[in-house]
């Protein structure tokens, strides 16, 4: 059972006491990442997640990596579109020193003119490696175009001009806006003396400023899913293909029948997709389907990997596979087979501390609260054949469709024919 607390401030802490574990996983969460940035200051979350780890008023960045490894914990962050995490997995015996260090870089890291430069280099040379992948630009492109005009749109990365122009003035005046205390949780999972961590964690996380209510994510309610194509050339031998589709937002408890949906048709080996594009026609080593949701709006996107030759033939099998879907759905026995599936792996990938705590964290930014394990299992299993009708006639609207296509010149042309 998950427990909250809060502090005198208002942070809150999330705890689920696990005493049969030897680890435990604390992380720290802001609400803060590329949908609340304006223009001039996309990428700025990303890079304040970069700096947290250079250096603090008693810690240099060596230091702070040194205590971590020295005691086998494994320390790191991630920032996404809604949300920024820091956490650090440690044997529960070593909690003490991950929580001074993770709280020491949350809350008095200095932002050392020398460090921010160098890792501005660091981050440039991440987008540049992301720009080169032509299958991690395909993703960045079939969210940025699906979502173009919408904050969701905006690159987590940022652009390099943004990245390169960041003064320590920038980021004090973002961490103002969202680093506040009702707009940070922590979550914590695993074997822990909960009255010992609220006792630190009020030491250590107190006096972070508050300001009386968490910030709220941008609705962009006017904005609407259009159709759109985009084709990029790159000199590569594989093209690298993305059509993107609406679907549900986070709030909506209609995501879990989009999840089965989404499953069937590209989310394993057994899925139309895999068994009809990589195993019948041998198009593709590469054919998948996920959902992507937010507190807003959500997605649907599906991705193959194919010879420039192949990428029409590809392309026209997979919508037809999408309009065989829709007009005949599924079957009982597919739908049973398809929410086994789902259920085995989120069981499977609860078993470890870091993967509760990263569920509490952004249950409760996007949703409000944790859910437990059963929450998900009984919304799994009342997903029924109208919920699965209700999402394939949803999702599957080709006038809100999103294609991207990357790769060689020769026939991108064919794609664009079949996305107009």
């Amino acid at each position: 059972m998950v427990r909250e607390n809060r502090l005198s401030n208002g942070v809150r802490v999330y705890g689920e006491y696990l005493p049969d574990m030897r680890s435990v996983t604390i992380g720290i969460w802001a609400k803060a990442g590329s949908v609340m940035e304006t223009q001039e200051q996309n990428g700025i979350s990303h890079y304040i997640e970069h700096m947290l780890f250079k250096g603090t008023e008693r810690r240099g960045y060596q230091q702070i990596a040194a205590e971590i490894d020295n005691i086998g914990g494994q320390a790191n962050a991630f920032t996404a579109k809604e949300m920024t995490c820091y956490y650090v997995k440690v044997m529960d015996e070593r909690l003490s020193v991950a929580t001074d260090v993770l709280c020491d870089m949350f809350c008095h890291s200095v932002f050392d003119a020398k460090e921010m430069e160098k890792e501005k280099g660091v981050i440039l040379e991440e987008i540049a490696m992301s720009n080169d992948n032509p299958e991690d630009l395909a993703h960045e492109k079939m969210a940025e175009t699906f979502f173009a005009g919408n904050a969701i749109g905006k690159t987590i990365l940022g652009p390099a001009e943004n990245v390169r122009r960041f003064t320590r003035e920038d980021i004090r005046e973002y961490m103002d806006e969202c680093y506040y205390a009702e707009n940070v949780i922590v979550a914590v999972v695993g074997n822990y003396d909960e009255a010992w961590l609220l006792d630190e964690l009020e030491k250590k996380l107190g006096g972070i400023q508050s300001k009386g209510a968490p910030l709220s994510f941008p609705k962009d309610e006017l904005w609407k899913p259009e159709r759109h194509y985009l084709s990029i050339k790159r000199d590569v031998e594989q093209a690298h293909v993305g059509i993107v589709f609406p679907a549900y937002s986070f709030l909506d408890p209609r995501k879990y029948a989009l999840s089965a949906v989404a499953n069937l048709l590209g989310g394993s080996m057994s899925s139309r997709l895999f068994q009809k594009i990589r195993e019948e026609m041998g198009m593709a080593y590469s054919i998948y389907c996920y959902p992507a949701i937010y507190s807003s709006h959500g997605m649907l996107a599906i991705y193959a990997g194919t010879s420039s030759e192949n990428a029409p033939k590809a392309v026209r099998a997979v919508l037809e596979e999408v309009k065989r879907l829709k007009k005949e759905l599924i079957t009982p026995e597919e739908l049973h087979n398809t929410k086994e599936q789902l259920r085995g792996n989120f069981i499977l990938g609860q078993e470890s501390s870091a993967a509760k705590m990263n569920s509490i964290g952004k249950n409760v930014l996007l949703g409000g609260s944790p859910l437990s394990e059963e929450d998900v299992l009984e919304s799994l299993n009342l997903v029924d054949m109208d919920a699965v009708r209700e999402a394939v006639d949803m999702v599957f609207d080709e006038e809100k469709m999103t294609g991207v296509f990357v790769g060689a010149v020769d026939h991108c042309g064919e794609v664009e024919d079949l996305f107009s």
